[in-house]
Order: C-alpha cells, then sequence, then structure tokens
C-alpha cells in the first residue's frame, strides 16, 4: 500500500518503530570537499526497518521517503580548513553540518516530515 511519508511514519510507529537518523562524514571525490550523508532509519526491538524492507514485511511504501529517506551533499572546504589540513591538522565541519541539515531539513518539510522530529542515533 503506498502511503504518505506522515502516514508511513504513523504506521511504523504503532508498530515499535521510532525514526532515527543515521549521519557520516567522508571525503569528497573532489580534493577539498567533504560528503555528508544521512540516513533515517526506524529502530524496533528486531533492529531496524527502512522504505525498503518496510514493503516487504509490512506492505507499505512510500515513494516520497525513497527519495529523501538517504540524502547526500558535497560542500568545497573553507580556506580556514584547507589550511588547517596542510598543517596537519584536522578541521570540524560545523559549517557544512550546518547547511547539510538545512537543506535536508527543507526537503523533508515539502513531504510533511519535521527534521527536528528525529533524534541523530548514530554517527
Amino acid at each position: 500500500m503506498e502511503l504518505t511519508a506522515t502516514d508511513f511514519t504513523a504506521q511504523l510507529a504503532a508498530k515499535g518503530y521510532t525514526p532515527g537518523i543515521d549521519f557520516d562524514v567522508d571525503n569528497g571525490d573532489e580534493p577539498h570537499t567533504v560528503k555528508l550523508t544521512g540516513a533515517i532509519t526506524f529502530n524496533g526491538a528486531d533492529g531496524f526497518m527502512d522504505f525498503r524492507n518496510a514493503e516487504e514485511y509490512y506492505d507499505i511504501t512510500c515513494a516520497e521517503y525513497e527519495d529523501l529517506a538517504m540524502f547526500t551533499k558535497t560542500y568545497d572546504l573553507t580556506e580556514a580548513q584547507v589550511k588547517e589540513i596542510e598543517t596537519g591538522g584536522e578541521p570540524g565541519n560545523a559549517e557544512q553540518e550546518e547547511k547539510f541539515f538545512e537543506a535536508w531539513s527543507a526537503a523533508l518539510d515539502g513531504i510533511g516530515i519535521d527534521l527536528n522530529d528525529i533524534k541523530v542515533s548514530s554517527r
């Protein structure tokens, strides 16, 4: 059964699954870039459930989630970050993370999901 994102979330919640965000930061494919990836999964007593296996187990799908449940963006490093790397340091990614979560949040708002309601469950 095809559901909206909010109905899909509600049905999984009724089955004991809580949404969570898995977040990862990697070097980008190009020099001086950082690649950020976020994924929404639903955690329950039996492990995690996502939009792909929810259809198999519960016969529910959500096309809206398929495009946004896994979100990846690559950002250029700032001049200060590049300089820190060149001197052997490991700069933080707070500026890029803020941009990433703003972009993902705006996209999810369009399908009725408030990213602020979902906790980051792993990094």
